[in-house]
């Protein structure tokens, strides 16, 4: 009986173990999908925009709209970029991406 409790044990930890790992996963690659996003999110990237793992950015609306290509200085945790407007998950959003440094 003792083999069952054991067995039936290190199953219910390994499931656990997936879980919590699929859970990372998923925050993860939702923190990389809206970093920087300057409108307001809803959802689970809203919570997770709530909560202080997305960085918001600060780009400046032109009427209400993203400035788009006229590539509009902007900020994302203190780091410079630009803003671009981008359809991310079938939403059009208005992200400030970080520019890249040449070597």
């Amino acid at each position: 009986m003792r083999t069952h409790k054991g067995i039936a044990l290190f199953c219910l930890l390994g499931a656990m173990f997936f879980g919590v790992s699929g859970g990372a996963v998923l925050v993860a690659h939702t923190v990389s999908t809206y970093s920087g996003t300057c409108d307001k999110l809803d959802g689970f990237p809203g919570l997770l925009q709530s909560a202080g793992f997305v960085p918001m950015g600060n780009c400046k609306f032109v009427n209400g709209k993203c400035p788009g290509p006229a590539k509009e200085a902007c900020a994302v945790n203190g780091k410079s970029g630009h803003c671009v407007a981008q359809v991310v998950n079938d939403h059009a959003v208005c992200i400030c991406v970080k520019d890249k440094i040449s070597r």
